[in-house]
């Protein structure tokens, strides 16, 4: 289960699946009325259907509406909570990746 639920926080890595999921929160929604919250509309169909792989979300054809799976959900956030309650208190809000300054390359100066 531990296994699980990292692979799953690892997956939601990115901002933009955490703004899906706390939309969702509010209720379900077609992927149109998620794509007008958006900018990144052209990729949305992709990071739902990530977070349905997860199992986080569900989709009902009938209603043509995502909806959270509110059983993963809470447990994705129980978890999140143990390794918040585990954290030491004087860790870091947000570990530096090793690999952030290699990802993009440096800025071009202005001649």
């Amino acid at each position: 289960m531990l296994g699980r639920l990292a692979d799953i926080v690892e997956r939601l890595e990115g901002g933009r699946r955490w703004q899906i999921l706390a939309l969702l929160a509010e209720g379900p929604l077609s992927s149109a009325e998620l794509g007008r919250h958006f900018r990144f509309s052209p990729t949305l169909r992709w990071h739902l259907r990530e977070l349905h792989t997860l199992g986080l979300v569900a989709y009902n054809r009938r209603g043509a509406r995502y909806h959270l799976v509110r059983p993963a959900v809470e447990a994705l956030a129980d978890f999140c909570t143990q390794l918040d309650q585990a954290a030491p208190d004087d860790a870091p809000a947000r570990l530096p990746r090793s690999t952030d300054s290699a990802r993009w390359p440096a800025p071009v100066a202005a001649s």
